[in-house]
């Protein structure tokens, strides 16, 4: 199965238009975006965040990767196009 990388920002954007700021809890869930012969997935949680109103508002991406580590990414902007290149480059990391 292929992942649309774009058509997941896309709908994650959608459901954090209804979310709130700075609050973990308030996420997208999680979504697949990369898919490995051996059946295990790269995920990601997003948020949006003002980094507690100290950053213009953005998006902080939790990654959970197939080898049960994790690491934080960040777009610089709420935008979609911003969003799509970084899940891009964590499904290709």
């Amino acid at each position: 199965m292929s992942i649309n990388i774009k058509e997941t920002a896309e709908t994650i954007a959608d459901i954090l238009e209804q979310c709130s700021f700075d609050d973990i809890t308030d996420s997208s869930g999680y979504f697949a975006i990369k898919e490995f012969e051996d059946g295990s997935e790269r995920y990601v949680d997003v948020h949006k965040s003002t980094n507690d109103g100290e950053d213009e508002p953005h998006y902080a991406i939790y990654v959970s990767f197939e080898d049960e580590t994790s690491d934080w990414r960040y777009t610089k902007s709420l935008s979609v196009d911003e969003l799509t290149a970084e899940l891009e480059e964590i499904s290709k990391s």
